[in-house]
């Protein structure tokens, strides 16, 4: 079957019961009211495989410089690298026609095989905050300009 890579709305709620149940199963920060916030609010794009959810990832847009997208979280049923690359790469794609031109992702220092993956698969570099810019303590601040 193929696989379908799109933007969810808040009127996927199939998708967005998926969305939780998968949550769940993976100890998941999203009930299904935040997940529709997120839909509503944010961004959540998904890879679906008939009606099934493969995966999914969310962003939230910066209300400071709306140029900025974080990407909060990537979770995948099965895990795929080529999947979650694909579902990255579409991600990437719709946020830069959305006027988005960086995307951030915060990752804990000891995982360094998150790390090498966002620089290694997804072009993200190590980026050091400005003095005017805030640390986020024990994370490393990762950045990718679109």
């Amino acid at each position: 079957m193929e696989l379908e890579y799109f933007q969810i709305r808040e009127d996927d709620r199939e998708i967005l019961e998926q969305i939780v149940g998968m949550g769940s199963s993976l100890h998941s920060f999203l009930d299904y009211y935040e997940t529709l916030m997120f839909a509503r609010h944010n961004r959540i794009y998904a890879c679906i495989e008939g009606s099934d959810l493969v995966g999914c990832c969310y962003y939230v847009r910066s209300f400071d410089d709306p140029s900025l997208a974080f990407l909060y979280g990537i979770n995948m049923v099965k895990k795929s690298r080529s999947v979650s690359k694909e579902l990255l790469e579409i991600s990437f794609k719709d946020l830069k026609a959305s006027g988005v031109s960086t995307v951030e992702v915060f990752i804990e220092p000891e995982n360094a095989q998150s790390i090498r993956s966002y620089k290694d698969n997804h072009g993200f570099e190590i980026y050091t905050p400005t003095d005017d810019e805030p640390v986020i303590d024990n994370y490393v601040t990762m950045r990718k300009t679109l």
